[in-house]
């Protein structure tokens, strides 16, 4: 099973939709999802996430960016990223209107 404990509040709400056979709440919550897994092959070559990620990546913890990287202190894995953030604040806007 998937670690859902350091994606946004509004994304862990959306469990809750899922359960009541919300479609929309299945996508907003696989997007979180799949753009925090995506993160650890962000900004590198298909070739380095081969070398990388061998067997592939299936699980927050291969991603070791989080320790190396400059500027990602507090970043842990299964955080979602700016993407996410950017996608929350569209719908928002959308459902404002």
């Amino acid at each position: 099973m998937i670690d859902t404990a350091n994606l946004p509040r509004e994304i862990k709400a959306l469990p809750n939709l899922a359960e009541k056979n919300s479609h929309p709440g299945f996508l907003i919550f696989g997007t979180a999802i799949g753009d925090a897994l995506g993160f650890g092959t962000e900004w590198i070559s298909k070739q380095q996430v081969t070398e990388k990620y061998p067997n592939g990546l299936h699980d927050y913890n291969q991603i070791t960016r989080y320790q190396k990287s400059k500027g990602m202190e507090g970043w842990f894995p299964g955080d979602s990223t700016d993407d996410t953030d950017q996608m929350l604040c569209i719908l928002d806007s959308l459902l404002e209107k």
